[in-house]
């Protein structure tokens, strides 16, 4: 299992923008311009599908927990759920409502 599964939604980004989008993610700062490119969406996409596929709902959330705790967890979640990630998102959202 990852040592960190937050990082894994962010493999494959150049460095660069790393950390601005995940800045943005956590809803620290705005998305930076040199960052918003749909080759990065689609890299959180297929992340994040890749991520679905090979974890259980659960492992993956309480990683995240363990990882970002409930306020970064739920700001996580929501910028996740904006857009084609939604589906994604709500799943692990049942969790922190119970």
């Amino acid at each position: 299992m990852p040592e960190n599964f937050f990082e894994l939604f962010f493999k494959g980004i150049d460095e660069d923008c790393q950390s601005g989008i995940k800045n943005y993610f956590l809803m620290v700062s705005d998305l930076p311009e040199k960052c918003n490119k749909k080759e990065y969406a689609d890299l959180v996409k297929l992340n994040t599908e890749l991520i679905f596929n090979h974890y259980s709902e659960v492992v993956i959330y309480n990683s995240l927990l363990k990882e970002l705790g409930k306020r970064d967890l739920s700001k996580f979640l929501y910028r996740l759920g904006q857009g084609s990630l939604y589906s994604y998102s709500m799943k692990l959202v049942s969790f922190l409502n119970n």
